[in-house]
Order: C-alpha cells, then sequence, then structure tokens
C-alpha cells in the first residue's frame, strides 16, 4: 500500500511540475497586437525567449481594426492573408502552443501584415522543471522549403475553444485533439491508470 501511494504521489509531483512549467506572454508586451512604428518590432518581441509547449501568447487588439490570422511560413513571408490556418477576430485571443516548431501569425487587415505586424514564434519541448533561460535570437525564417506547422489550440472568449487549423473564425472546435500534445488532464489520467493497476 505505501509502494502504491509513493507511486502515486510521484506522477501527481510530475503532473505539478508540468502545469507549473507553461507560461503566458501578452504578445507585444505594453503595445498589445497592432501595426507597429517599427517593422522589426514583433522579430524584436521574441528575442530572449524561450516557447514551449503548453505557454499561450495572448493577442490583445482593438475588435475592427485587427483580427490574428495563423499561417503557414509561405502566408508569413508573403504576408498571404487568402487562406489562413485560423482566424481569430475577438480580441483577446489565447492561442496555446501545443506542438514544437515554428508558428506564424500576421494580422490580415490592410497593410498591418506588410508593415510589420506579424509574429514568428519557435516552440520547444515542454520543460518539466520549468523554463531553462532565454535564446540567444529568434531570426524570422528566411525559406520557403519547409511545410506548414500545425498551430495549437486558441481560445478566443472565455467559453469559445478552437484547437487546431480547422476550427474557423467561429470557434467551433474540432472533434478531437491535436495528435502527439500533452495535456495535464493526459497526465492526470495516466496517474489514475497507474493508481488503480496497484489496486
Amino acid at each position: 500500500m505505501a509502494k502504491i501511494l509513493e507511486t502515486a504521489t510521484f506522477f501527481l509531483v510530475v503532473l505539478a511540475a508540468v502545469a507549473v512549467a507553461a507560461e503566458d506572454y501578452d504578445v507585444g508586451g505594453d503595445m498589445g497586437w497592432r501595426r507597429p512604428t517599427d517593422p522589426e518590432f514583433y522579430n524584436q518581441w521574441v528575442v530572449g525567449k524561450t516557447f514551449h509547449v503548453g505557454d499561450v501568447l495572448e493577442f490583445e487588439f482593438a475588435e475592427g481594426m485587427h483580427e490574428v490570422s495563423v499561417v503557414n511560413q509561405e502566408g508569413y513571408e508573403n504576408c498571404n492573408t487568402e487562406n489562413p490556418l485560423d482566424l481569430f477576430q475577438k480580441s483577446p485571443v489565447k492561442y496555446t502552443l501545443n506542438t514544437t516548431g515554428t508558428h506564424f501569425f500576421l494580422c490580415p487587415v490592410g497593410d498591418h501584415c506588410m508593415m510589420g505586424q506579424k509574429l514568428a514564434v519557435t516552440v520547444v519541448g515542454a520543460s518539466a522543471g520549468g523554463h531553462t533561460g532565454p535564446t540567444t535570437s529568434a531570426p524570422a525564417p528566411t525559406t520557403h522549403s519547409t511545410a506548414p506547422t500545425t498551430p495549437g489550440s486558441a481560445t478566443t472568449t472565455p467559453s469559445t475553444t478552437a484547437m487546431g487549423p480547422t476550427a474557423g473564425a467561429s470557434g467551433e472546435a474540432p472533434s478531437s485533439s491535436s495528435a502527439g500534445s500533452l495535456s495535464v488532464a493526459g497526465l492526470l489520467e495516466c496517474v489514475v491508470l497507474v493508481t488503480w493497476c496497484f489496486f
């Protein structure tokens, strides 16, 4: 019985560590998500930050003046707003980074993207011990050779959640979550399953 409690406690500690490791980022800091005066503003904003699976990007903007499009690399580089993977029009947008790789965002309104209102965030694996330190740089991608990445989940309002590239601006959630993502609920399920096996 003591061994079962030790095992259950271990898994709960791991679960708590993963939950604490996630960090929220206000995109653009005090400026928020708007057309910058410096076209390199959002490239500079990511410098010194290490983004992990489970972190959340929060985009705050004036509705009707700005939007958030999730795009592939080609869309990001060329400010192509024609076929976004996802589009969010209500502020704030809380976007969970639930896959590794580079995630691309832009504002499809007017010339905002061409003026620098776009963001590329490179995500590394989840860190159970918390964030390990800053990256030295986060340069914008310059090649067209990589395939589009699959974005994480985004919450457009407290009651509406959209996950992955198949959910549109309406915020309808697809029937299944992204494969390969590690969630707190999944870890909790593992704890329950392992504890049950010992009984």
